[in-house]
């Protein structure tokens, strides 16, 4: 037994449900961001937060892991990528901590995937600029009569870029 020193639920609203958002386009901001290690060791990953900042969805947060040092170039390169769309949507072009990302708002593109165990979450398929920037779109297919892009792993230098002054 615990003494709940007066409680009134009549002066809080019911708790939010946590189901992810549907598929669509957000006003959100950045508005935590942290270097971790991945779950083997042998990598880390921006874990960027964003929190809905108007609509129906206000308040609510989405998650993109950016894969910055990894052992797999390609999950790097994903992730350089997702970030330089970060970058451009909220016009801070040499950023040198995260945190200057934070709190400049951005339109996400949500969409939905499902997770290891196969329960349905977001993720966010591309960034755009609200002050009219055209949006950058991730995880596309190149059209068939394309040349692919020259291969990123041939301009790498051994600091990534988001650690370079």
């Amino acid at each position: 037994m615990a003494t709940l020193q007066g409680f009134d639920a009549t002066a809080v609203g019911p708790m939010r449900s946590f189901e992810p958002l549907p598929i669509g386009k957000y006003r959100a901001m950045m508005t935590d961001s942290e270097m971790k290690t991945t779950k083997n060791g042998s990598g880390q990953y921006l874990n960027c937060e964003f929190t809905v900042i108007d609509g129906a969805y206000q308040g609510r947060r989405v998650w993109a892991r950016l894969n910055l040092v990894n052992q797999h170039k390609t999950a790097e390169d994903i992730a350089q990528r997702e970030l330089g769309a970060i970058c451009q949507a909220v016009g801070v072009l040499h950023p040198q901590d995260s945190a200057q990302l934070h709190n400049i708002p951005i339109e996400l593109d949500v969409g939905m995937e499902r997770n290891d165990k196969g329960e349905p979450q977001n993720r966010i398929k591309g960034y755009a600029s609200i002050t009219g920037t055209p949006p950058v779109t991730l995880f596309t297919q190149p059209a068939a009569n394309q040349p692919a892009p020259p291969p990123a792993a041939a301009q790498r230098s051994a600091t990534p870029p988001w650690a370079r002054k």
